[in-house]
């Protein structure tokens, strides 16, 4: 077992699960604020995909993939999770959860997976940082909605 292909599988499994969250989210809101971040996260952890890809590719490895049920079961779960409620601060609640367990299974890879090269550290790091920053900014979004539907 190689750590820092672990790694970067890990990484490139997480950004590839924000991306399924984010796609899911965004085919149910009309919120033009909310639409605007989930597209920069889009972009944020697009970038991520092909970093680890291409670090990947440069040990001859491909990515394991995402298990297909997996992303059928987050697919599912923010539809069922939004049936009664597709509210912004709703929303912006489920990307604060989905973050924060991305945050929580990519401190326990790099931990894992200490022994990885600098470059999966790296890359590591910074999806780490990039999901810490949509939480910020997801609870700012979810604030700003809620002050709206109070005033």
């Amino acid at each position: 077992m190689n750590p820092t292909i672990e790694l970067l599988n890990e990484v490139w499994a997480g950004a590839r699960t924000g991306l399924t969250s984010l796609r899911a989210i965004l085919d149910i809101t009309d919120d033009t604020n909310l639409r605007n971040e989930i597209y920069r996260q889009e972009t944020e952890y697009q970038n991520v995909v092909r970093e680890a890809e291409n670090l990947l590719a440069g040990h001859g490895e491909r990515p394991d993939g995402v298990n297909c049920m997996t992303r059928a079961c987050t697919w599912t779960g923010i539809r069922m999770n939004t049936l009664t409620d597709k509210s912004t601060p709703h929303m912006a609640g489920l990307l604060i959860q989905g973050n924060t367990m991305g945050v929580i299974e990519l401190t326990k890879a790099r931990a894992d997976f200490e022994g990885a090269q600098a470059s999966a550290q790296d890359l590591a790091a910074r999806l780490l940082a990039l999901e810490q920053d949509n939480i910020e900014r997801s609870l700012a979004l979810l604030e700003q909605a809620e002050a709206l539907t109070t005033a």
